[in-house]
């Protein structure tokens, strides 16, 4: 009768011992990241963006307070808005040419407590604030100036699908402008407040919608029904997520900027945009 060694039968037991190891069911636990995204109303910093030499970045730096950050460096650490990408962090993307809405991108974050410090493209700050982000609640964090004297405001996106509906939010970011209502196709919203002025953030509401549908949003002042003073065409897909807003100064003026101390001539620029959540 064949022996077989002691080697050969330790060696067959650890062999055994892997192939059950292997095929063991391992479960991995899933990452408890919170998403979060960056929306610029900021006529100032989209001013800032600009420039005749390859354009200004604008950070967010998140949980740090180190101004003195490298951009060619800070540009892997932290959210930044550029000439290329002035308005939204991450930069929205369209799947095909034929998307009129681009799609909201998030980024991830650990959830929990984090500060973000807003600075200029000469590093100094301009706006503290805190966030708080979890996993399954994506947020959105909008900032906005008035003459020089920034906000911020972090939203919650409330995104859920809704058979032959659309969800629709409204955000008025315009410093300077009377109250204003809206119409929908013509009609004004029973669902909204009657007006909005600067700061105002009115959740998602529903509305039904056709698989492929258009809303006419058109922003009137109290005082006169006939002239919108801003307007825009949003095309939708049923079950979607959408916010539209209004950002930019109604009047031209200028003002002294409270951080440079420098004059600054403004435009009037507003105008109703829209995002696609969801």
């Amino acid at each position: 009768m064949k022996t077989i060694n002691k080697s050969t039968w330790l060696t067959a037991i650890v062999g055994c011992m892997i192939v059950a190891a292997c095929s063991k069911e391992v479960t991995v636990p899933e990452m408890e990241d919170g998403k979060i995204s960056f929306y610029n109303a900021s006529e100032k910093l989209r001013d800032e963006t600009k420039s005749p030499i390859g354009g200004n970045r604008i950070f967010v730096l998140v949980d740090s307070k180190d101004t003195n950050y490298v951009p060619v460096d800070a540009i892997y650490k932290h959210p930044f808005f550029s000439e290329e990408n002035p308005y939204q962090y991450p930069q929205p993307l369209s799947y095909n040419n034929k998307q009129l809405v681009q799609w909201q991108v998030y980024m991830r974050m650990a959830a929990g407590k984090h500060t973000l410090l807003l600075t200029d493209s000469s590093h100094r700050t301009l706006i503290n604030s805190e966030v708080t982000t979890a996993n399954g609640q994506p947020v959105t964090v909008f900032y906005a100036d008035k003459d020089g004297v920034f906000s911020t405001w972090a939203v919650p996106d409330h995104l859920q699908w809704e058979d032959n509906k659309v969800r629709l939010r409204m955000m008025n970011f315009c410093p300077d402008g009377a109250p204003v209502f809206f119409t929908i196709n013509g009609s004004v919203p029973t669902e909204y407040a009657a007006e909005t002025k600067y700061g105002d953030i009115q959740d998602f509401k529903s509305f039904a919608a056709k698989p492929l549908d258009t809303m006419r949003i058109k922003f009137y002042q109290a005082t006169d029904k006939e002239n919108p003073v801003a307007a825009t065409t949003l095309y939708m897909e049923a079950g979607h997520s959408y916010t539209v807003l209004l950002r930019g100064y109604a009047n031209a003026h200028t003002y002294i900027d409270p951080v440079t101390k420098q004059q600054v001539s403004m435009p009037a620029t507003l105008k109703a945009t829209a995002i696609k959540n969801y």
